[in-house]
Protein backbone atom coordinates (compact mmCIF):
# COMPACT_ATOMS: atom_id res chain seq x y z
CA UNK A 1 0.00 0.00 0.00
CA UNK A 2 1.36 3.23 -0.33
CA UNK A 3 0.00 6.48 2.16
CA UNK A 4 0.85 9.95 2.38
CA UNK A 5 2.37 10.81 4.87
CA UNK A 6 3.31 14.21 5.73
CA UNK A 7 5.92 15.37 2.64
CA UNK A 8 6.58 12.14 1.21
CA UNK A 9 4.33 8.75 -0.01
CA UNK A 10 5.07 5.81 1.69
CA UNK A 11 5.13 2.51 0.86
CA UNK A 12 3.96 0.14 3.30
CA UNK A 13 2.49 -3.12 4.09
CA UNK A 14 0.44 -4.71 6.79
CA UNK A 15 -0.05 -8.69 7.30
CA UNK A 16 -1.36 -10.75 9.71
CA UNK A 17 -4.22 -10.95 12.03
CA UNK A 18 -5.76 -7.55 13.17
CA UNK A 19 -5.93 -8.74 16.25
CA UNK A 20 -9.49 -8.76 19.03
CA UNK A 21 -10.55 -8.89 22.55
CA UNK A 22 -8.56 -12.18 22.68
CA UNK A 23 -5.44 -10.86 21.30
CA UNK A 24 -4.33 -7.17 22.54
CA UNK A 25 -0.79 -7.12 22.00
CA UNK A 26 0.63 -4.04 19.71
CA UNK A 27 1.44 -4.97 16.58
CA UNK A 28 5.07 -5.18 15.01
CA UNK A 29 6.87 -2.81 13.21
CA UNK A 30 9.64 -3.91 11.43
CA UNK A 31 12.38 -0.95 10.35
CA UNK A 32 15.28 -2.30 7.43
CA UNK A 33 18.54 -1.53 7.17
CA UNK A 34 20.21 1.37 4.91
CA UNK A 35 20.44 0.32 1.30
CA UNK A 36 17.22 -2.25 1.41
CA UNK A 37 13.46 -2.29 1.59
CA UNK A 38 11.08 -4.21 3.76
CA UNK A 39 11.55 -6.76 2.15
CA UNK A 40 14.86 -8.02 4.12
CA UNK A 41 12.17 -8.88 6.69
CA UNK A 42 10.33 -11.22 4.09
CA UNK A 43 11.35 -14.73 5.68
CA UNK A 44 10.36 -13.17 9.37
CA UNK A 45 7.02 -11.92 8.53
CA UNK A 46 5.99 -15.13 7.10
CA UNK A 47 6.24 -16.79 10.28
CA UNK A 48 5.14 -13.71 12.72
CA UNK A 49 2.19 -12.89 10.41
CA UNK A 50 0.45 -15.93 11.38
CA UNK A 51 -0.42 -14.52 15.06
CA UNK A 52 0.71 -11.32 15.29
CA UNK A 53 -0.48 -8.62 12.69
CA UNK A 54 2.99 -6.78 11.72
CA UNK A 55 3.70 -3.21 9.62
CA UNK A 56 6.34 -2.67 7.58
CA UNK A 57 8.00 0.54 5.18
CA UNK A 58 10.37 1.43 3.02
CA UNK A 59 12.22 3.78 4.80
CA UNK A 60 12.19 7.55 3.69
CA UNK A 61 14.59 7.68 0.17
CA UNK A 62 14.71 3.49 -0.24
CA UNK A 63 12.19 1.31 -1.88
CA UNK A 64 9.10 2.32 -3.09
CA UNK A 65 8.82 5.42 -0.63
CA UNK A 66 9.47 8.76 -1.40
CA UNK A 67 12.62 11.56 -0.82
CA UNK A 68 12.81 14.75 -0.29
CA UNK A 69 15.75 17.04 -0.96
CA UNK A 70 18.53 17.48 1.44
CA UNK A 71 19.00 16.18 4.15
CA UNK A 72 16.99 14.37 6.98
CA UNK A 73 17.64 13.69 10.80
CA UNK A 74 16.87 9.91 12.10
CA UNK A 75 13.95 12.04 14.36
CA UNK A 76 13.05 13.13 10.62
CA UNK A 77 12.83 9.28 9.92
CA UNK A 78 11.31 8.45 13.47
CA UNK A 79 8.55 10.83 12.94
CA UNK A 80 7.53 8.77 9.56
CA UNK A 81 7.85 5.53 11.66
CA UNK A 82 5.18 7.01 13.85
CA UNK A 83 3.03 9.05 11.42
CA UNK A 84 2.98 5.74 9.67
CA UNK A 85 1.50 4.00 13.01
CA UNK A 86 -0.46 7.23 12.80
CA UNK A 87 -2.44 6.83 9.58
CA UNK A 88 -3.03 3.21 10.83
CA UNK A 89 -4.75 4.12 14.23
CA UNK A 90 -2.13 1.93 16.10
CA UNK A 91 -1.67 3.59 18.94
CA UNK A 92 1.48 1.66 20.65
CA UNK A 93 4.10 -1.11 18.98
CA UNK A 94 7.06 -3.54 19.65
CA UNK A 95 9.72 -2.09 17.51
CA UNK A 96 11.96 -4.12 15.10
CA UNK A 97 15.09 -2.58 13.76
CA UNK A 98 17.68 -3.95 12.08
CA UNK A 99 21.15 -1.30 11.78
CA UNK A 100 19.74 1.99 10.75
CA UNK A 101 16.50 0.73 11.42
CA UNK A 102 17.61 -0.04 15.27
CA UNK A 103 19.09 3.65 15.24
CA UNK A 104 15.48 5.47 13.63
CA UNK A 105 13.49 2.60 16.54
CA UNK A 106 15.73 4.25 19.41
CA UNK A 107 14.75 7.81 18.46
CA UNK A 108 10.79 6.78 18.64
CA UNK A 109 11.72 5.24 22.15
CA UNK A 110 13.40 8.56 22.96
CA UNK A 111 10.55 11.17 21.01
CA UNK A 112 7.43 9.08 21.82
CA UNK A 113 8.34 6.45 24.36
CA UNK A 114 4.35 5.68 25.10
CA UNK A 115 4.13 4.47 21.48
CA UNK A 116 7.10 1.75 21.69
CA UNK A 117 6.06 -1.42 23.87
CA UNK A 118 9.08 -2.62 23.29
CA UNK A 119 12.11 -2.70 21.19
CA UNK A 120 14.31 -5.41 19.34
CA UNK A 121 17.34 -3.85 18.33
CA UNK A 122 19.78 -5.95 15.44
CA UNK A 123 23.10 -5.09 14.63
CA UNK A 124 22.70 -1.42 15.82
CA UNK A 125 24.32 1.00 17.34
CA UNK A 126 23.35 4.41 19.81
CA UNK A 127 25.75 6.51 17.15
CA UNK A 128 26.92 5.69 13.74
CA UNK A 129 29.96 6.92 11.81
CA UNK A 130 30.57 10.87 11.53
CA UNK A 131 28.14 12.80 8.97
CA UNK A 132 31.81 12.89 6.67
CA UNK A 133 31.44 9.19 6.30
CA UNK A 134 27.94 9.15 5.48
CA UNK A 135 28.10 11.96 2.87
CA UNK A 136 31.50 10.06 1.36
CA UNK A 137 28.85 6.86 0.62
CA UNK A 138 25.92 8.93 -0.42
CA UNK A 139 28.21 10.83 -2.90
CA UNK A 140 29.49 7.66 -4.39
CA UNK A 141 26.17 6.31 -4.90
CA UNK A 142 25.00 9.50 -7.04
CA UNK A 143 27.93 9.31 -9.21
CA UNK A 144 28.81 5.85 -9.48
CA UNK A 145 25.47 4.06 -8.78
CA UNK A 146 25.20 1.46 -5.69
CA UNK A 147 27.11 -1.29 -7.54
CA UNK A 148 30.11 1.15 -6.32
CA UNK A 149 29.25 0.11 -2.35
CA UNK A 150 27.86 -3.33 -3.16
CA UNK A 151 31.52 -5.26 -2.12
CA UNK A 152 31.91 -3.56 0.90
CA UNK A 153 28.65 -4.03 2.34
CA UNK A 154 28.55 -7.43 1.64
CA UNK A 155 31.95 -8.01 2.99
CA UNK A 156 30.61 -6.25 6.10
CA UNK A 157 27.35 -7.82 6.17
CA UNK A 158 27.22 -11.59 5.32
CA UNK A 159 29.79 -14.27 6.47
CA UNK A 160 28.96 -16.66 3.70
CA UNK A 161 28.19 -15.28 0.53
CA UNK A 162 27.46 -17.97 -1.67
CA UNK A 163 24.14 -19.15 0.62
CA UNK A 164 20.89 -17.77 -1.22
CA UNK A 165 19.78 -15.52 1.07
CA UNK A 166 22.93 -13.69 0.72
CA UNK A 167 22.47 -13.61 -2.89
CA UNK A 168 19.02 -12.17 -2.56
CA UNK A 169 21.03 -9.42 -0.28
CA UNK A 170 23.22 -8.19 -3.07
CA UNK A 171 20.48 -8.50 -5.46
CA UNK A 172 18.37 -6.30 -3.60
CA UNK A 173 21.57 -3.87 -2.81
CA UNK A 174 21.69 -3.44 -6.48
CA UNK A 175 18.20 -2.96 -7.25
CA UNK A 176 18.56 1.06 -6.56
CA UNK A 177 17.05 0.91 -3.00
CA UNK A 178 19.81 2.87 -1.34
CA UNK A 179 18.97 6.46 0.19
CA UNK A 180 18.14 8.91 -3.72
CA UNK A 181 18.77 12.02 -1.54
CA UNK A 182 18.37 11.94 1.96
CA UNK A 183 21.34 12.39 3.68
CA UNK A 184 21.46 11.20 7.54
Amino acid sequence: MFLQLGDIVVHAAVEGPPGGARDRQPPLLMLHSIGTTMEVFAPQVAALARHRRVIRMDLRGHGYSGVTPGPCSMSRLAQDALALLDALGVAQAHVVGLSIGGRIALQMAAEAPARVASLCLIDTAAEFAPAEAWQQRIDTVLERGTAALVDAVMGRWVVDASLASSQGLRRMLLNRHWPRRCAT
